[in-house]
């Protein structure tokens, strides 16, 4: 029969691509969703129960997780419209770097979401529960890139803002992953006509810190890919 207890709890559990169902203390993940939602942790934990039963979350080890995805995005579209957005800022500042990276992971599948297109923007303001995003070396930048598709112009603005220290911080470390990951960001983010020329500036920023040795041309090259003369080159 149906269960709106069940499906409010489903849809809180789906803001998040995979969430610890095992853990249920003060400080654990299933803590932070139940007062997102004003509910015990044991509902949530019984509802995760329930919805394994069913088939539509499924474990490994300790990590439960909402699928198939169109399942999923749907439930978690349908939270992010009930639930308001400073509880959803509030949410996104206090959760765990881990948990953020789940929340932001799930946001990137609704990225046409006019809630969450919102949401991505508020969090990127300086003065934004996540403005901090570009200080926190990988971890930040993975967020980054999971929400870029929600509010590709408002990404680009951030990393205006302080393309100066980045470029140079990444500069200094030529063959990292973290480097590789923001060029292939800017690249991607350069395929919109509307977002192109902000992107390929930014891009063009890492390119002149390269020294030009081989090992180091990475962004030069990919610079280089957005201004093919024909087709594919």
């Amino acid at each position: 029969e149906p269960d709106s207890s069940l499906l409010s709890t489903a849809r809180a559990l789906a803001l998040l691509y995979s969430i610890d169902g095992e853990n249920t203390s003060p400080e654990g993940e299933l803590a932070f969703v139940a007062r997102l939602r004003h509910v015990p942790i044991q509902t949530l934990y019984e509802a995760l129960a329930t919805l394994r039963q069913r088939g539509i979350a499924q474990g490994r080890g300790r990590w439960r997780a909402i699928l198939p995805h169109a399942i999923a995005n749907h439930l978690a579209s349908a939270a992010l419209e009930s639930i308001p957005p400073s509880d959803m800022d509030q949410f996104a500042a206090s959760i765990s770097p881990r948990m953020q990276r789940s929340f932001s992971r799930r946001l990137g599948y609704l990225h046409e979401s006019s809630a969450v297109i919102a949401m991505v923007k508020r969090w990127l303001r300086p003065d934004g529960p996540l403005h901090n995003l570009l200080a926190r070396g990988e971890d930040g930048l993975q967020i980054i890139s999971n929400i870029a598709p929600a509010a590709p112009e408002a990404v680009l603005d951030r990393i205006k803002y302080e393309i100066d220290d980045l470029a140079r911080d990444v500069a200094l470390r030529p063959y990292s992953d973290e480097k590789f990951r923001w060029v292939r960001l800017l690249k991607s983010l350069a395929y919109d006509p509307a977002t192109f020329d902000d992107a390929a500036t930014l891009l063009s920023r890492f390119a002149a810190l390269e020294t030009g040795k081989t090992r180091d041309n990475e962004a030069r090259r990919v610079f280089a890919e957005l201004f093919h003369l024909s087709l594919s080159g």
